[in-house]
């Protein structure tokens, strides 16, 4: 009895092997098995970074101020003397709560990491701008998401987070954390 049960369930797979080799349709989507083999090509490396800031405020149009911030300093993949620039503005057009203890200023801008060996990566970040007593005059935190590159960044994409602060004389520390993804 054991033996024709067996048996019974070998003829059964060997049925349906047969029927479904000779099925014209695919056992397996074709676009998932690309999308499968897109996330398997995806790399995401932990991306790190501390700069020094010299901001210069280049434009103030009715409370919307504009800096150029050059920085150098060091970076996970870019080597200990790469640069970091952006334009970046703060809005300090809101409505305060004269309760409210600390004004947040919002702010965003765009930015170009440069390599020790000249690769770029490009992107862009938002957060919030919070002014501070006189010996921080301004500190502030907020996401960023790189949105390409060239040479050996040309195919990245990344995201993460940073915070800063400003000293008296102007001079910042900015911290970048978060993930590069390569292809």
């Amino acid at each position: 009895m054991r033996g024709s049960i067996t048996s019974g369930w070998l003829l059964f797979v060997a049925i349906l092997l047969v029927a479904l080799s000779c099925s014209k349709e695919p056992l397996v989507n074709p676009a998932f098995d690309d999308e499968l083999i897109q996330a398997k090509a995806l790399h995401e490396m932990p991306f790190q970074g501390v700069y020094t800031t010299y901001p210069v405020l280049i434009s103030d149009q009715n409370g919307l101020l504009t800096f150029e911030i050059p920085s150098e300093g060091k970076a996970t993949f870019l080597g200990d003397n790469s640069r970091w620039f952006s334009l970046s503005r703060i809005n300090t057009n809101i409505d305060l709560d004269p309760e409210t203890a600390v004004p947040e200023f919002p702010q965003r801008g765009d930015m170009t990491f440069t390599a020790e060996n000249g690769d770029l990566l490009f992107g862009e970040f938002l957060g919030m701008s919070i002014p501070g007593g006189a010996e921080t005059p301004f500190a502030g935190n907020g996401s960023y998401t790189i949105t390409g590159g060239t040479g050996q960044f040309v195919d990245c994409t990344g995201y993460g987070t940073y915070y800063y602060s400003l000293n008296a004389d102007f001079i910042g520390r900015l911290h970048w954390d978060g993930m590069l993804v390569r292809r």
